[in-house]
């Protein structure tokens, strides 16, 4: 789907902890700012150097909504991760009325160690209801 852009963990910290001058290079090519949605998964990694993180959650931007969506299966845990690519990315898709991010309610893990699947649970069910025009900020699950 063309009003869909799927971007990899990569690339999300790319833009989280990488140059700002950068980004454009990063996300020129994938033309984002002519979709409708985009769906990003959030770690809790802050290094350069090291890949991965303890946490994951999803971020999605909805150009209809006007808003970024997070869905934390451990509420607020990455919160600060998850603004931080907000505010990089409401500046380099230059919104004129800035987007403001709402941590979505959704299912909370009762484990350490389950939060990569809840990403996948999310962006699929989230996919399903960006297709299928259901509005995106009704509960996960």
């Amino acid at each position: 789907n063309n009003r869909i852009l799927f971007l990899s963990p990569s690339v999300t910290q790319a833009i989280k902890i990488g140059e700002r001058k950068d980004i454009p290079l990063i996300l020129n090519p994938t033309e984002a700012w002519l979709k409708n949605y985009i769906f990003l998964p959030v770690n809790d990694n802050v290094s350069p150097s090291t890949q991965g993180g303890n946490h994951w959650s999803l971020l999605i931007y909805s150009k209809n909504d006007k808003m970024w969506y997070h869905f934390d299966s451990i509420q607020g845990s990455n919160n600060k991760h998850a603004r931080n690519i907000v505010e990089r990315l409401n500046i380099y898709l230059d919104f004129k009325d800035t987007p403001v991010m709402t941590e979505t309610k959704c299912t909370q893990q009762n484990d350490s160690y389950n939060c990569g699947a809840f990403v996948m649970l999310y962006t699929q069910i989230m996919a399903n209801r960006t297709i299928n025009n259901i509005p995106l900020g009704m509960h996960a699950m």
